[in-house]
């Protein structure tokens, strides 16, 4: 872990995969299929996301799952872990570095969407890539991610009960398709939005959540952002890619609070485990649907946590 500092800065790194549209893994000599690579400025892109962490005086870099072996020497100058987009299955040994890790003070954050098995034209909406690589990390820390549902946009909140600091002001999350988390009500994880039908919680679209095949857990709560406590450390699951992008169809981070949610998921995940956990505590954007993420730029300039 990197040392503490008034104001800490954090060192996060974002795994990503290869795939083609038709599956293929690596995608070889056929065009890769949504990266997200946060060097991409194109509108499925993770430049915005990389200015924005950047902008929090963290640094951010980028690793090919493939050639990415998680052991303790690769975790040393990790602060915060993003998993996005990827194909590898991490093995057990490589699982239970990371989880010391986590114990130790480290942050995940996580999502699923059936881009990870390529285009759904080709693959099917509901294809298990996504869904098997992201719970082979977190299913031990009591959440489960479906398979997509290609089901439309739809937007979130937490309920008038805020669960945890970082829901403070109750931000709205927008994601299209979407994978609902699955939380065992035996662990600790929360559902810091839950994906539910109450109008507490939902903002816009749907709660049908018809595609459960591979769900174990029993009698789960379904979120559409989920926190499970390990040890000093935390994992934090997102139910969709769209959020992360620049302006891709569907949701991206400038919709409703997206950007907001996204900049303190990573400030929370990278404070310094040795110190006291701060609380965010920045007012959110209006919540328009149609927002350009004006208000969450302001916002940026604070040095909140």
């Amino acid at each position: 872990m990197a040392s503490s500092a008034t104001a800490f800065a954090a060192s996060v790194l974002y795994v990503h995969g290869d795939v083609a549209g038709d599956g293929t893994v690596p995608s070889g000599n056929q065009q890769p299929f949504d990266q997200m690579l946060l060097t991409d400025t194109g509108s499925k892109g993770l430049s915005e996301f990389a200015d924005l962490v950047r902008s929090q005086a963290h640094t951010i870099s980028q690793r090919y799952d493939q050639q990415t072996t998680i052991n303790d020497g690769f975790l040393s100058g990790v602060d915060v872990l993003i998993f996005g987009l990827h194909q590898k299955q991490w093995s057990d040994a490589e699982k239970e570095s990371l989880h010391n890790w986590l114990n130790a003070g480290g942050g995940m954050l996580i999502y699923s969407d059936s881009a990870s098995g390529g285009s759904f034209s080709s693959v099917g909406a509901q294809n298990s890539v996504g869904q098997s690589v992201t719970n082979n990390l977190i299913e031990r820390y009591g959440m489960q991610v479906t398979v997509d549902q290609a089901n439309g946009t739809k937007s979130f909140r937490s309920g008038p009960n805020i669960p945890h600091p970082l829901m403070n002001d109750r931000p709205e999350l927008e994601g299209e398709g979407v994978s609902p988390i699955a939380i065992d009500p035996n662990s600790n994880a929360i559902a810091l939005i839950p994906h539910s039908n109450n109008p507490d919680n939902l903002v816009s679209g749907n709660t049908n959540i018809p595609h459960t095949q591979n769900i174990t857990i029993d009698n789960p709560q379904y979120a559409a952002l989920a926190l499970a406590t390990v040890g000093k450390g935390h994992v934090i699951t997102l139910f969709d890619r769209q959020p992360m992008w620049n302006s891709g169809p569907g949701s991206n981070i400038a919709k409703r609070d997206n950007r907001e949610i996204l900049r303190r998921i990573v400030n929370f995940l990278g404070q310094d485990s040795t110190t006291s956990p701060t609380t965010p505590n920045t007012p959110r954007s209006s919540g328009d649907p149609s927002a350009t993420g004006t208000i969450g730029a302001l916002m940026l300039l604070l040095d909140i946590l």
